[in-house]
């Protein structure tokens, strides 16, 4: 075969400009089962506008599509038909298909991880209703211009790139006061799922979409019945510099700090409760910087689990949790999130606690089980999609900000925490011995597991 070169200079740089990365890919996920993939918006025999979402789709087919550039990604978007989506991670290889999506074996089932994360020279940015401040546009109508909008509402490392832009399903239904689209840029180094979303946490983007198993929704929506579709062109280029450079944050994962042990029969309460959440996120020091746990604490200890485990065993005992229409899967998660914040658990231990414990909780909901935890522990509410902009100030109660201004800083502070705790919380020492019970405390406690098995037992019969 003759190989073809580019016969000028600019030719050359005009190239590079558009495709300036090395050979990536993009894992498509077709559903096997015929599931819908995108919004179908129709209208009914009354008369009346209706949508159809988004199937759930459990069994799926997996493809990867190469993508040297922006302008290849936006090829393998507008190709998706309405069976497919697309995912940030990648299929485990030697896994036979169709599979589900699982970033964990399935504890029930016994079906083994089939989704790991993956490194991409592309990155996608989900807003959705983003607020139009100043003078006020449509985003239908003018899409270049809420592109150029949202681009400028990103952090600096994006301002002046070259972007894709497309907006949403439902785009231009109902009012048209707020932004929903997804912009897509090409990075000067590959990221991971999890580095892109360290860095992009606390920005107007959805970082759901980065957890390696979350499908991405980009297939064209469906009008129907007489529906028609309100957006003359979903998607388009906003021109710009060729790449973005990730920010420094992009290459540090998300850590949860290991906190102090908590005494068995102790419940933290007051303020010692409230230095307990705050000790369950990653904390920022003044300068942007991460400070570190002492040696020696630890969560998530044998005494923790447990108890943890025995307050999902009395959830799902009540008559609450028996009803035969279940509330959705998400405001249950965060309702129980909420409980177990006070048994010294990390939130990716109650992440594993509710798939593993709570029937209706399959593993495909990981993603939004997470981010109900993660809402529970960092903003005490129900909202951890897309929003304003996380200030800062939405990380900490004020009661800490005030109390962290005065504290010293490093071992000094975990000192004063301790101290103030009133005893629910303690350093362990280098090598802690066995746990030592008294036989009065062992008896107590297998009694009262005794009872507990019995209401059990008798609740759900």
């Amino acid at each position: 075969m003759r190989s073809i070169r580019l016969r000028s200079r600019s030719a050359r740089t005009m190239a590079q400009s558009i495709c300036p990365g090395l050979p990536d890919f993009i894992t498509v996920a077709t559903a096997a089962d015929g599931k819908l993939m995108t919004k179908v918006f129709f209208v009914d025999r009354d008369g009346e506008e209706q949508t159809l979402s988004y199937d759930k789709g459990y069994l799926f087919n997996f493809f990867t599509r190469p993508a040297a550039c922006l302008d290849d990604l936006a090829r393998v978007l507008d190709g998706l038909d309405r069976h497919s989506c697309v995912i940030y991670g990648r299929l485990i290889e030697g896994t036979s298909m169709p599979c589900r999506r699982l970033l964990n074996a399935d504890q029930k089932t016994g079906h083994p991880a089939t989704i790991e994360d993956a490194a991409h020279s592309w990155i996608l940015l989900d807003i959705d209703k983003l607020a139009i401040e100043g003078e006020l546009f449509d985003p239908v109508a003018e899409p270049g211009r809420a592109a150029e909008y949202v681009r400028d509402k990103l952090p600096l490392e994006f301002h002046g790139a070259r972007c894709l832009w497309r907006l949403t399903s439902s785009a231009g239904i109902g009012k048209r006061e707020t932004i929903s689209m997804r912009l897509g840029f090409w990075l000067d180094r590959p990221l991971t799922g999890a580095e892109a979303k360290a860095w992009l946490t606390g920005t107007i983007a959805d970082c759901a979409i980065y957890t390696a198993n979350q499908v991405i929704y980009a297939a064209t929506p469906i009008f129907t019945r007489g529906r028609v579709d309100p957006v003359p062109k979903r998607s388009g280029v906003l021109e710009g510099r060729a790449t973005v450079t990730p920010g420094e944050t992009a290459t540090a994962f998300a850590r949860i700090m290991p906190r102090p042990a908590r005494r068995a029969g102790i419940i933290p309460s007051g303020f010692a409760a409230r230095v307990i959440d705050l000790l369950k996120r990653p904390e920022l020091t003044p300068e942007g910087g991460r400070r570190e746990a002492p040696k020696g604490t630890v969560f998530d200890t044998e005494a923790a689990v447990g108890a943890g485990r025995d307050r999902i065993r009395r959830a799902l005992a009540s008559d609450e949790w028996r009803d035969s229409q279940p509330t959705p899967t998400g405001a249950r998660a965060y309702k129980l999130a909420a409980s177990l914040k006070d048994e010294a658990l990390s939130a990716a231990k109650i992440v594993d606690l509710l798939v593993e414990m709570v029937p209706w909780f399959d593993e495909e909901d990981r993603p939004l089980i997470a981010g109900m935890v993660e809402s529970a522990f960092a903003y005490g509410q129900n909202d951890p999609g897309c929003g304003p902009p996380n200030e800062v100030n939405r990380l900490f109660d004020p009661i800490v900000a005030e109390w962290e201004a005065e504290a010293e800083q490093g071992k000094e502070l975990w000192d004063e925490v301790i101290e103030s705790s009133g005893g629910a919380l303690e350093y362990l020492p280098d090598t802690p011995p066995p746990a030592a019970f008294s036989s009065q405390f062992n008896k107590e406690a297998r009694q009262k597991i005794s009872e507990d098995k019995a209401e059990l037992a008798r609740r759900l019969r």
